[in-house]
């Protein structure tokens, strides 16, 4: 059935949802959700939590979608155990979500530091859900508003859509975060913990939030899926920003535009959470089998806005390789680059900043002896001094494999000639620490060619490790 007394009235609409199979929702309207009426359940949900899997009761809210619900006790209940199968869920309208009366009327029985016994971990808010082998598909507009007590500790989660088991989830309109947020404050573009999911974003997914604990605009649990960004991808705000995320077995591709910004938390924030951002992301456990290579074929444009309070701990990446387990070692993540990948810094302080990065997680406890093998691909970037900048390649506990790498020299016709670079192995990876081990094999298969071999050829010199590039007409 669909639940018309809980689709809100003409003056304020608000939520639409079935617990049939096979339904068809979809959504032409403008809907207003997050009043304090709106229609709040309990669910129960398996996460992924320091790369384990674990048990969560929340207070959850769907705005279009499927859920099964059974009455019980203080709050409406979600039946995991039977989902709704088959659906079809179309976004084509505007849906408009706020944070600021549903935190409030909730705040005494969602958890925060200072009160870890109360019942309920998070409010979660889901703007179109669908249970097993079911499509979700927004083709409107779907704008977050982050409006509830800045000062507030508990967490706020908002999913935009999310899918299960053998879904997909396709993005052709717009999805944006706004707001101030908090210290809590978590958001992403599509979710999804099942196995053979399909993400695929088309149209414009944008995060701009003051204050904030994790945004992800794309980020799959499950194992076989399909994490794609053909569209549009922008992301500015402080804590963990990161475009594209996969845990899984799972193709991870930005033929796209993807766009992160950090920058400081607000004067007198409380957190122990440092700033990091991230295009596309993989924490490397044990749990993974067969990975596929981490693909840009478009742009990524990486930015740090800093102060004078800004800590150089900060870390900014194009292609993040997180190794969360001393058991990775048998794996070999590979990254490939065949788009752009620019960094820009402004302020007063340097952070460390990379196209690339392979880090061991500090709360993992990884093992001084973990070496991971990392293979590098193609990879296209501009010509520069790499050993003074230290932004190709960082990272420790890795062993680089530059059998199957090719680096692609490209410059800005405006620039002036960068001359004879080294593209030594301790140039081209800069080691973060003394902690770990790094090592490198193949060096001398790497291939080095120039972006446009029409206009300019790479010139290398393999007994001083260096190359430069000559324009065609220079004699």
């Amino acid at each position: 059935m669909v639940y018309p007394d809980r689709c809100g009235t003409k003056e304020r609409p608000g939520c639409i949802l079935t617990d049939r199979s096979d339904d068809i929702l979809i959504n032409k309207d403008d809907l207003v959700v997050g009043w304090e009426d709106s229609f709040v359940f309990k669910r129960e949900s398996k996460v992924i939590v320091g790369g384990k899997r674990e048990i969560e009761a929340t207070l959850d809210l769907t705005v279009l979608g499927t859920a099964v619900i059974v009455d019980s006790g203080d709050f409406p209940v979600a039946d995991t155990s039977s989902p709704v199968k088959g659906a079809t869920v179309i976004n084509e309208g505007h849906i408009e979500v706020h944070t600021k009366y549903l935190l409030s009327k909730y705040k005494d029985l969602i958890q925060d530091p200072d009160h870890p016994d109360r019942p309920y971990k998070y409010l979660r808010l889901i703007v179109m859900n669908a249970g097993v082998n079911s499509q979700v598909i927004n083709k409107g507009w779907i704008d977050v508003y982050f409006d509830h007590d800045e000062s507030n500790t508990s967490t706020v989660y908002v999913i935009a859509m999310n899918g299960g088991i053998g879904s997909t989830l396709v993005n052709y309109g717009t999805i944006s975060f706004h707001g101030k947020g908090s210290v809590n404050t978590r958001m992403r573009g599509m979710a999804t913990f099942g196995d053979k999911v399909s993400c695929i974003n088309y149209g414009k997914m944008k995060v701009d939030v003051d204050c904030l604990d994790d945004a992800r605009l794309i980020t799959t649990g499950g194992n076989r899926a399909n994490v794609i960004n053909d569209g549009v991808m922008e992301l500015k705000g402080p804590g963990r920003v990161i475009g594209m995320t996969r845990y899984g077995d799972s193709n991870l591709i930005n033929n796209g535009s993807i766009s992160v910004t950090t920058k400081d938390y607000p004067a007198g924030t409380a957190t122990n959470n440092e700033p990091t951002g991230c295009a596309m992301y993989e924490p490397l456990s044990e749990t993974k089998q067969n990975i596929p290579p981490m693909i840009n074929r478009g742009q990524i444009i990486l930015k740090s806005e800093s102060t004078e309070a800004t800590s150089k701990e900060r870390i900014l990446l194009g292609m993040y390789v997180d190794i969360i387990s001393g058991n990775a070692s048998r794996l070999s993540p590979h990254v490939i680059n065949e788009g752009t990948i620019s960094i820009v810094q402004t302020g007063p302080v340097r952070i460390c900043a990379a196209e690339a990065g392979f880090i061991p997680a500090s709360w993992a406890k990884i093992p001084e002896d973990t070496v991971c093998a990392v293979s590098i691909g193609k990879w296209k970037t501009k010509i520069r001094d790499f050993a003074a900048l230290h932004d190709l390649f960082i990272g420790d506990a890795v062993k680089v494999n530059y059998g199957a790498a090719e680096l692609i020299l490209i410059k800005d016709r405006t620039e002036p000639d960068a001359g004879e670079v080294s593209i030594a192995p301790e140039d081209l990876f800069h080691k973060l620490g003394d902690t770990y081990t790094y090592a490198t094999e193949n060096y001398d298969a790497l291939k080095v060619r120039a972006g446009n071999e029409k206009l300019a050829e790479a010139v290398r010199n393999t007994d001083k490790k260096t190359a430069m590039l000559k324009r065609k007409d220079e004699s």
